[in-house]
């Protein structure tokens, strides 16, 4: 095989290598994000001060804390109508409470897995589901704060309140096609190792195939695409910041979304570029190492 042959080979295994590097990175941090707690949690870690959200949690909750109010209360003149605004006293301090943001952590994370765990069913025949914000942790709060701001004389019929373990608010829900697309995604994005595993092959089988010199011109060209390829692609997310408004709880959570998810990706991509700086240092150090030594020949 020619040099010119073996170098457009290497190359060709390069930006190989290269391709197989940066889906890894994607799919690491698809996967991080999907099946970990953290990422989320700070993706939309904002929502929980969002004074939208908070009214339309402290609806939910209150709606759903009165419907469990036993029918004996209306046997006793006046004690609903104290009931009630208890249990409106007990949420918005809940909601304005210092434990709110553990309570808020703990929702996100039981959302999160539970609507990749129906994305993961989806692709054995599951319906594309429902994205639900899980008030549970909302709840236990709420009660136990009832407890505490009820008087004496109302908290043996406040002990009697069956705290309802199922209110949820509905975010949306993605259309069949969407739904698959993104059910395939986190299968795929589960296998992240993988790809680095081939990235690391198909690199030093570049280097192998090519020429002397060739190899790492080649390193070079992949090196300075992938490098193209970041910037470019980082440039091109932080576009998408603010691309997102309304003014409904869904609207609000969907830019809260977009916005964290920019920030993430920017976040876990920047080592990304200075890998790349560091690769085309190196294959230029290199480069010049076999002109030097070829001239000494």
């Amino acid at each position: 095989m020619s040099s010119v042959a073996r170098s457009l080979l290497a190359l060709l295994l390069m930006l190989a290598a290269v391709a197989s590097a940066l889906g890894g990175v994607a799919a690491q941090w698809l996967d991080r994000t999907a099946r970990t707690p953290e990422p989320l949690q700070t993706i939309v870690g904002s929502l929980a001060s969002d004074t939208r959200v908070r009214e339309a949690m402290a609806a939910e909750l209150t709606t759903g804390v009165i419907a469990q109010l036993p029918p004996g209360v209306d046997q006793l003149p006046g004690v609903r109508a104290q009931l009630e605004a208890l249990i409106t006293q007990a949420i918005d301090e809940t909601l304005a409470g210092e434990d709110l943001a553990e309570a808020w952590d703990e929702a996100i994370d039981v959302s999160r897995a539970d609507f990749v765990a129906a994305l993961d069913r989806m692709r054995t025949g599951g319906d594309a589901p429902t994205l639900w914000l899980h008030l549970g942790p909302f709840v236990e709060l709420g009660g136990a704060r009832l407890v505490e701001i009820s008087p004496e004389t109302l908290r043996p019929l406040v002990a009697q309140v069956p705290l309802p373990d199922d209110l949820r608010i509905a975010l949306g829900r993605p259309d069949t096609v969407q739904a698959g697309y993104a059910a395939d995604m986190l299968a795929l994005a589960r296998q992240w190792a993988w790809f680095y595993v081939a990235a690391g092959l198909l690199a030093v089988l570049g280097l192998a195939v090519g020429s002397r010199r060739g190899r790492w011109v080649a390193w070079l060209l992949a090196a300075g695409v992938g490098l193209l390829v970041v910037v470019v692609g980082r440039d091109l997310v932080a576009g998408r910041a603010g691309a997102a408004s309304g003014e409904s709880v869904s609207s609000v959570v969907q830019a809260a979304l977009v916005d964290g998810t920019v920030a993430s990706l920017l976040e876990w991509t920047a080592p990304v570029a200075t890998v790349g700086w560091v690769l085309l240092g190196l294959g230029a150090a290199a480069l010049i190492l076999a002109a030097v030594l070829r001239r000494q020949r």
